[in-house]
């Protein structure tokens, strides 16, 4: 299995891990490269605007798993009643 199938089942499997792995990578990068300093970068595309992304892909990821979970669920207890 290659890295990238991994990364995307972990992410299926658990949206809200990923989504703080996801943050705590972005606030570390953003120190590590701009520290105290506020750039043009900054000011067009806060910080802020990233984490309400990532928040919007974690929710958009935990009602796509939720969606496959049920399906699953349905489908085999369409299966035990026939």
């Amino acid at each position: 299995m290659g890295k990238r199938r991994l990364i995307i089942q972990f992410i299926k499997n658990y949206p809200l891990v990923a989504l703080i792995l996801i943050a705590i990578i972005h606030f570390i990068a953003g120190w590590y490269m701009f520290e105290d300093k506020i750039t043009n970068i900054y000011d067009m595309f806060d910080e802020w605007f990233f984490s309400i992304i990532f928040i919007y892909i974690g929710f958009i990821a935990f009602i796509i798993n939720l969606k496959i979970k049920l399906k699953k669920l349905l489908k085999s207890t369409n299966e035990t009643i026939e």
